[in-house]
Formats: structure tokens, sequence, C-alpha cells
């Protein structure tokens, strides 16, 4: 009767019969402040944060095994907006809304500590379009930095060697830029504006000049779902983009030259969308509500795109909490939000994934168990 226990060991490992997915909350570093983007080092042993009350960025060393944070230190600023760091792990940069500014900080590569070494703001010629600077994105090479600002997008020149900024152009018709993703290879930016409901698609080239190539609106030609679009993510695969709005998650398929075609949009049915980021064949999403705060797991299928929700969890955040940000861990198996409070305080949640299936592992047990069982079938 041995092989009937391997029969069932190997419909129990078969797909769509592995163990669910859970999700749970990690105890959160009580050093957290509220703020609104996180941004993970190159190697993804420690997170940024910039303070939204206290103004300057906080940093998180990450345990790997675990994805647990501890607080390292807190430099002091004026920073309160959007958080990056380069690829090649040398400096952060985060923006403050408030003063027009962007802070520039030298990292230790070794230890991830930081230390404030300048300022771009209109005394290091900065120009007047570097308005409510938000969010940030850098290129792989770590040559050009683009910036969301209230009235359009700024590109900037970084210097690898000491980390400074210079101003190259502004981007106009981002009316509300919020959030800015680069796509594969950095061949295209892709940028959301909540004044103009509205997803826009920019072509790069050799200098990092933008130019306007498409542009997905709410309500023209047949696209929905992107009503104060706030958020988006494009997975490694680079086959479709998603965005939220309001309760709204919004499917984009993407062409070889990133153009987009509207694919699909649903309410997720919890609040409004904060954040959103995605892997190859998972999607994480942040929303928040009046009382209600949840992280939200898709699996995905890579080939068409479609999501399939697989578990949620409340998070510990009070009913004022105003927005947020997804950074989702490298191994994929847990997520990072950030957020803030209308009644002061916010801080971070870390969400990871508990009794996740392993597809390849499953797959071989079920191949090697069935074909056991078939042998015996057909033997007896």
């Amino acid at each position: 009767m041995r092989y009937v226990f391997l029969c069932l060991a190997a419909l129990a490992a078969a797909p769509g019969l592995a163990t669910a997915v859970r999700l749970s909350v990690l105890a959160q570093p009580s050093e957290a402040e509220s703020s609104l983007h996180v941004a993970l080092s190159p190697d993804g042993r420690q997170l940024y944060t910039a303070e939204y009350a206290a103004g300057g960025v906080q940093v998180f060393d990450r345990e790997l095994a675990t994805e647990r944070l501890s607080w390292v230190e807190d430099e002091p600023g004026t920073e309160d907006g959007g958080v990056a760091v380069s690829a090649d792990g040398l400096h952060v940069y985060a923006t403050a809304p408030g003063d027009d500014s962007i802070g520039i900080f030298a990292r230790d590569a070794s230890t991830g500590a930081i230390d404030r070494i300048g300022v771009f703001d209109a005394g290091a010629g900065a120009p007047p379009e570097l308005d409510e600077p938000r969010a940030l994105a850098i290129t792989a090479d770590g040559a050009h930095v683009y910036v969301a600002c209230a009235g359009g997008v700024l590109h900037l020149a970084r210097d690898a060697a000491d980390g400074t900024l210079s101003f190259v152009a502004v981007t106009s018709g981002a009316n509300g830029a919020a959030a800015l993703v680069l796509g594969p290879r950095d061949e295209q930016l892709y940028v959301t504006t909540t004044a103009d409901d509205a997803l826009l698609v920019y072509a790069r080239d050799a200098e990092g000049g933008l130019t306007l190539v498409d542009t997905e609106a709410d309500g023209v030609d047949d696209v929905t779902g992107l009503d104060q679009v706030r958020a988006l993510a494009i997975p490694p695969d680079g086959g479709h983009v998603y965005a939220i709005a309001q309760n709204h998650l919004t499917r984009f398929t993407r062409d070889a030259e990133g153009l987009l075609d509207f694919a699909a949009s649903s309410p997720f049915g919890v609040g409004n969308g904060a954040g959103i980021a995605a892997t190859n064949d998972r999607l994480w999403l942040f929303a928040t509500g009046t009382g209600d705060q949840e992280m939200i797991t898709y699996s995905r299928d890579a080939p068409s795109g479609a999501l399939t929700l697989e578990a949620s969890v409340g998070l510990n955040a009070p009913a004022c909490v105003q927005d947020g940000e997804v950074m989702v861990a490298p191994d994929g198996r847990g997520a990072y939000t950030a957020s803030s409070e209308l009644c002061g305080g916010g801080g971070l949640q870390t969400v990871v994934l508990v009794d996740a299936p392993e597809p390849r592992a499953a797959s071989l047990a079920a191949l090697t168990g069935l074909a056991y069982c078939a042998r015996r079938i057909a033997r007896s």
C-alpha cells in the first residue's frame, strides 16, 4: 500500500493543490517615522525612507533571510517626499516638495550609512520647474535622474563621482506627475498624472531626452480605471503595465516598442490604491481606506498578465492613513510599504509570504509521484 501514500503526496504537490498562500505582517521598527516612499539598496541590505513629518532620511538594515528591518540611523534634513538609491550604491537622493529641492547623500557601500553632502535647489542651478518634486527614477547607468514635479518631468544629469546633479531639460504636459517608472532596459519612462487622469509613455534617446509616444487617458478610447491614477508597476519581463487609481486595478499590455494597449480594469474592493509592485509571477497592492488598510497579493500569469487574488492581510495602521508606496523584496517573497497619517505618526510595514508554494519543487514531486502511481496501476 506504499504506492497509495505516494499517490496522495503527488496529488498534494500537483498545481492548484499546493499549500495556500498566506500573508504575515512583521513587527515594524519602533523608530520608523511617517513616510511616503521607500527604496532598497542595490544589494538589498538596506532600506531608506524620507520622513514625511520630521524631514530627512531614515536608514534600516534588512535581514535577508527573514525580511525583518532594524533601524540604523536618521539623517536630518527637509526631505519628505520621494527617495531613490543610485544603481552603483554610492548615493541616495530624496525630494523635499515643500522646499522645492533634492537632498544628496553619500552612501557607504559596505555599511549602507549615509551623509548629507549637498542639495539641488535654485541656489545650485535648479530651474523654476523644480516645483513640488516628488518621485524620482534613476537610470541603471546612473547618468540620468528623472523627477516628477507639479508641472512636468524634470530631466537631470548625475555626476557619478560626486553625486551632484545638473539641469538638462523639463518635459511639460505631465501635469501633476505622481509616479515614475523606467521600463526594461530604460528605453521608456512611464509617468502617471493625477491632474489629467492619464498614463504617459516617453521614449528615451541616447542622451536621456524624452519624447512623448503614447497617452492612455481615462475615458478615452475605452480606457477606464485611471481616475486619479496614483502608482504603476512593470514586472521584469516587461509584458504588461499595471496601474492603480482610486479603487481600480488596471492592466495594459506592452509591446516591443513600449507602447500600451488597454486590457482590463476592475475594482479591488478595499479603499483606495496607494502603492503597487510586481514581479514576474506576483503583484503586491497596498490599499488604504477609512479604517481599512490592507496588503493584497495576486498571482500573475506572465503570458497573459492576468491576475488571481491569492491573499490579503490587514495592516497595523489607523484610519487616518493618507498615502503610501510598495517596494517588493529582491527575492519576491515579501514587500515593504511606507505610509503617512493625516493625524500624525505612520511608519513601515513588512508583509511576507507564508506557506507559499514552490512551483518547481511541487511540479517535480507531482511528476515523480504520479509516474510511480501510473507504473503500479499498470502492473495491477
